[in-house]
């Protein structure tokens, strides 16, 4: 009984496929004599679940009207493919009603997003939600536009009838990124889609798939906001390729894109790459672009994180923050009061207050005459 404990792992793995292949090969050779009744009309109920858990509800039915005629079936067995025929037959009948639903609304109004809702849930249950596209425009006769066509991947992400498998359910989002990737190939420069999809992907596709994809919309449109770069670093760092995550890093440095969080965030990727001294430069770096760029005071509902509140935690990870004031005077060639004034904030909500009146004095010493703009509490 190997295959059939192999057959549950898949299942356990949501590999249904797999599963239906074993209990196949099974039920398709001569009963053996090691293998009782009950044993192989388990087989026979097992593989009748595993096809209803695709949508393939037409042979699940099939399986199990075969399994309650055989001879001699266990009275439990009976019973359990009885329920299990009634809730299929149901499920079809449903799935059935939700694509004429679905159909029929959409030729009416071909914008209806109940009638994409409906048309997806019925297929899906059936195990059909990819041939979606071709199915609606075989109906309507003519090609999808952009704007109908993004309705079918936003119906696969928000499905949750009762009558759809968990299986189906579970596998929502995996569908909708097919159907987007649909969409995009057919129409690269449809915005919403676009978007809508790079957000999914992000969310639950494969690091070499989410890669993949930010890459080319990247290289489309080299100034898109930081928001896709991050997705696109970390996803590289996850995927081990660390080089290139650090490649793109210094490529937004050169470019225009040199907000401080993406200074934040290449320093953030050098700590957990153990490059701290390589972070602890690049903190400086963000300092001399940006002294003004203010610690917020820790009471703040939202503490906007700076880079000398980095230097201060990484310096005093690294047990040496009693050379802040050094190393801020040897890094920084254009010191001024603003920049003292910030570092001795970021070491007072640090609770560094001895060498935060260590800084100040130095400031007042250097700059004995400056009146430092004090920023607001957040």
């Amino acid at each position: 009984m190997k295959l059939l404990d192999q057959a549950g792992q898949y299942e356990a793995s949501h590999d249904y496929r797999s599963a239906e292949k074993i209990y196949r090969q099974l039920l398709g050779q001569p009963q053996p004599s090691s293998m009782n009744n009950y044993m192989h009309q388990y087989i026979w109920l097992n593989l009748g679940v595993n096809l209803s858990e695709q949508g393939q509800l037409t042979e699940a039915i099939k399986v199990l009207q075969q399994l309650v005629s055989l001879d001699n079936v266990n009275s439990h067995h009976v019973a359990s493919a009885n329920h299990l025929l009634e809730h299929v037959q149901n499920q079809l009948q449903e799935a059935q009603t939700n694509v004429k639903d679905g159909l029929r609304e959409i030729t009416a109004v071909p914008n209806s997003t109940e009638g994409y809702k409906d048309l997806m849930t019925g297929l899906a249950a059936q195990g059909q939600a990819l041939q979606s596209i071709s199915l609606l425009e075989q109906q309507l006769g003519y090609p999808l536009s952009p704007n109908q066509l993004i309705e079918l991947p936003r119906a696969a992400k928000s499905l949750h009838w009762d009558y759809v498998s968990n299986h189906i359910r579970n596998q929502r989002f995996n569908l909708s990124i097919k159907l987007y990737q649909e969409l995009v190939k057919r129409y690269p420069d449809y915005q919403p889609a676009q978007s809508e999809y790079l957000d999914l992907l992000a969310l639950y596709g494969a690091p070499a798939e989410v890669i993949s994809a930010y890459q080319n919309r990247i290289r489309r449109n080299p100034d898109l906001i930081w928001n896709y770069w991050q997705v696109l670093t970390r996803n590289l760092e996850s995927a081990g390729r660390l080089e290139e995550a650090h490649q793109i890093f210094d490529q937004l440095l050169q470019q225009k894109q040199t907000e401080p969080y993406v200074y934040l965030a290449l320093g953030s990727f050098l700590e957990r790459t153990k490059r701290p001294d390589e972070a602890v430069q690049v903190y400086f770096r963000a300092i001399q672009a940006f002294p003004d760029h203010s610690p917020s005071d820790r009471r703040c509902h939202v503490v906007r994180e700076t880079a000398y509140d980095r230097l201060v935690t990484l310096l005093d990870h690294q047990h040496r923050l009693d050379q802040v004031l050094s190393l801020f005077q040897q890094n920084l060639p254009n010191l001024t009061a603003a920049m003292y004034y910030n570092l001795g904030l970021a070491l007072r909500y640090e609770g560094f207050q001895d060498l935060e009146a260590q800084v100040t004095l130095q400031m007042q010493t250097a700059f004995p005459q400056a009146r430092v703009e004090k920023s607001s509490l957040c």
